[in-house]
């Protein structure tokens, strides 16, 4: 009985000690509406930091591990039609915080993110660097893109919410 009332305990207080700090990686419910004919994703990649290289003048990113780091990921991918075979257009963002959002927790903060398109379209694929505001309050993450990154940009403002 003793064993089965201290276990409840060091439940009880660790489930208080979680609720303390923010965390957005838990459920969550995308809030704006995902542009027509597509799907929208989120994902946090926790320990995870973002390495920026080039090719022939352009960016690009990849994935490394980094404790304490976190990556943020948002994808809008069109419906792909399969009569066509360059039939597809998908945009990305990604920013890189630190696991314990401090510098996004109740303030809007600028950061650098990375837009890429990927679709069959002459001078527009690519990944782009860009500053957007970010911010966390309430369990809600709103990312504030600039409104023109590339010609008929989809994604705008996001917002996502945490239980």
């Amino acid at each position: 009985m003793k064993k089965l009332a201290l276990a409840l305990l060091c439940f009880v207080l660790l489930a208080c000690a979680a609720q303390k700090t923010a965390s957005i990686t838990g459920a969550y419910t995308l809030m704006n509406e995902c542009p027509a004919e597509g799907t929208c994703t989120f994902e946090v990649l926790k320990d995870k930091s973002l390495v920026i290289k080039s090719n022939l003048g352009k960016p690009y990113y990849e994935l490394v591990n980094a404790p304490g780091k976190m990556v943020v990921k948002y994808a809008y991918n069109k419906t792909r039609y399969p009569d066509y075979q360059d039939d597809f257009y998908s945009e990305e963002i990604v920013f890189e915080t630190d696991n314990e959002l401090s510098n996004l927790k109740d303030k809007a903060t600028t950061l650098p993110l990375y837009f890429t398109a990927k679709c069959f379209c002459r001078g527009k694929a690519g990944t782009y660097k860009a500053d957007a505001q970010v911010s966390l309050k309430d369990n809600l993450l709103h990312i504030a893109l600039p409104a023109t990154i590339i010609d008929n940009q989809l994604l705008k403002n996001i917002d996502v919410s945490f239980k």
